[in-house]
């Protein structure tokens, strides 16, 4: 069985990692500005990159993610046809204002639970359970923080840059392992119903 989200997998840890390296280059920056300000403007130039390539990085990489999110979940309901969340269920509970409050939890939650029913994948859901705590609460916690602190250009930004690394650093993880799982769960689809490609090819 092929996976349909393989190939936007790669894109969006892509992403995720030029999105770091744009926060990194925001935060060395802010901390210049706060250390000395005759230096940052020596490097401004470098600050407007990284703002740039921020926005530009994390708007390509909202996009991947949805379609990431959508074809994740074709291939759950693919292997399994009780999965609980639909393709467009999941797309649903993370950009619908309020509802997404619940929903962001819903998807990872149901996944891990998914997962730990396996004894391939029963760690990876340990994992993600794990992690699920840390993003949510640092997903919200960083937005209402950023919304917070607009327009001051001290010590608040910098930490903000960081906090934003940070989840960019969890978020890497948390898609590495449902990779990993979607993978695992495949191997099993495959050893139990065949798998047609192989099939056809031999």
């Amino acid at each position: 069985m092929r996976l349909e989200s393989d190939h936007s997998v790669h894109l969006l840890k892509g992403f995720i990692i030029l999105t770091f390296i744009a926060l990194f280059i925001e935060f060395f920056t802010s901390l210049i500005y706060i250390i000395d300000t005759e230096l940052y403007r020596k490097i401004e130039m470098l600050d407007v990159i990284g703002i740039w390539g921020t926005f530009v990085f994390y708007f390509i990489q909202g996009i991947l993610f949805l379609i990431w999110l959508y074809k994740v979940h074709k291939d759950l309901n693919a292997m399994d046809s009780y999965y609980p969340v639909s393709p467009w269920g999941s797309f649903a509970r993370v950009i619908v204002p309020v509802y997404n409050l619940y929903g962001l939890w819903n998807v990872y939650a149901t996944m891990y639970r998914h997962f730990k029913q396996y004894d391939r994948t029963e760690h990876i859901g340990q994992k993600l359970y794990v992690y699920l705590p840390i993003f949510y609460i640092g997903f919200w916690g960083t937005n209402i923080f950023n919304n917070s602190i607009s327009g001051d250009f001290g010590v608040p930004l910098t930490i903000s840059f960081l906090l934003d690394m940070g989840m960019m650093v969890i978020y890497l993880l948390m898609v590495k392992l449902i990779t990993r799982a979607l993978h695992l769960l495949r191997d099993d689809y495959d050893e139990t119903y065949g798998n047609p490609q192989q099939e056809q090819n031999a």
